[in-house]
């Protein structure tokens, strides 16, 4: 029975001795990682490009997202329960709706804005009159929906989609952006009150 047992403990010795000298020395040289070369394919890589901001010279201009939080969520193909990330979401499903030029709605752009002047309305980011036409949120959308347009402009289009694309309810239908100027101050106006009685 003493045998029995020291044989086993030798042969688990032995046997995880030559495990370890196997994948020690031999498996590495297989296995060597070669930090020089690609990791994707050249096809699933999305070249950066460099959005060009406001200059200083001309009129100031604000940046606006080109698609309407007026718009009706028709057609929702399934609820999405991930992370919220627009850049993941695009790669992975590219749209919970028929409309593929839509926002995505998750906020990465609010993520980088410096003056705080982008929220979320019915699922679309909508860039209220706190923009100081950085640029920063252009290039973090990844359906590269945010542009920059004039700050005296008083309406615009909010709509990416192809001509002829017929998708949601605004599609191709003028929206006023005086409306999305102010950012809600009314909980400020509260407080306010609140300290000073």
């Amino acid at each position: 029975m003493i045998f029995a047992i020291i044989g086993t403990v030798i042969f688990v010795l032995v046997a995880t001795t030559l495990l370890i000298f196997v994948y020690g020395f031999y498996l590495p040289k297989f296995n060597k990682n070669n930090f020089s070369e690609v990791l994707f394919a050249p096809e699933e890589i999305i070249p950066h490009r460099k959005t060009t901001y406001a200059d200083n010279d001309e009129e100031p201009k604000v940046a606006v997202v080109m698609c309407s939080s007026e718009k009706k969520q028709d057609n929702i193909r399934f609820d999405y329960k991930g992370a919220n990330d627009c850049t993941l979401f695009e790669n992975l499903y590219e749209t919970k709706s028929d409309c593929v030029w839509q926002c995505i709605g998750f906020g990465n752009c609010i993520r980088v804005c410096p003056p705080h002047a982008i929220s979320i309305i019915n699922g679309t980011a909508v860039i209220n009159d706190a923009c100081n036409g950085c640029g920063v949120c252009l290039d973090v959308c990844p359906k590269r929906l945010i542009t920059f347009i004039p700050k005296s402009q008083k309406e615009c289009v909010l709509c990416s989609c192809k001509e002829g694309a017929s998708t949601c309810s605004m599609c191709a239908k003028t929206t006023d952006l005086t409306k999305y100027n102010k950012k809600d101050f009314t909980f400020w106006k509260k407080v306010y009150k609140l300290l000073n009685k």
